[in-house]
């Protein structure tokens, strides 16, 4: 039972990556495309489209080192070790970072919505506000894991 678990969210946390990289590699360039159908002035957006191109970049990469650290967590579980300290600040930190990263996403969106598309944002801005439950149950989950972590220690220095 426990190596089914730890194979199943090995496997997703590989097409995660693989599908983050892939939205990188093969949609960004229509994203940028239909974003540079919002701008009345075709040479501003020329000069935006690097900007663009940066800012789905720094949105990609803390994405991609959340995937990695989740695979931190699979020895944990086959050793049973996952109610420990550090877990609950490793998990704290990805909560941090998907904070971070919706931040950045709304404020992106919200650019969005000023460019007059009423299309693409309101449908990013469900996803960022379904990063932003994750990231605060993520956050709540760290304290609890740290809670368990603290039990944990006081049962083991009983036995």
């Amino acid at each position: 039972m426990k190596n089914g678990l730890i194979n199943v969210i090995r496997i997703a946390l590989i097409i995660m990556l693989l599908g983050t990289v892939t939205l990188c590699a093969l949609w960004l360039p229509s994203l940028v495309d239909y974003i540079g159908g919002l701008f009345e002035n075709q040479d501003s957006f020329n000069n935006a489209k690097v900007l663009i191109y940066v800012a789905c970049v720094i949105l990609a990469l803390p994405l991609i080192v959340v995937f990695a650290l989740g695979f931190r967590f699979l020895p944990e579980l086959k050793n049973d070790t996952i109610f420990h300290k550090k877990n609950a600040r490793l998990i704290k930190i990805i909560s941090i970072i998907l904070f971070a990263v919706c931040a950045i996403f709304s404020l992106c969106v919200i650019g969005l919505l000023v460019l007059g598309d009423a299309i693409l944002a309101p449908a990013l801005l469900f996803v960022d506000a379904i990063g932003i439950i994750v990231a605060l149950m993520l956050f709540v989950l760290s304290k609890y894991v740290e809670n368990a972590s603290i039990l944990k220690e006081e049962v083991d220095a009983t036995l």
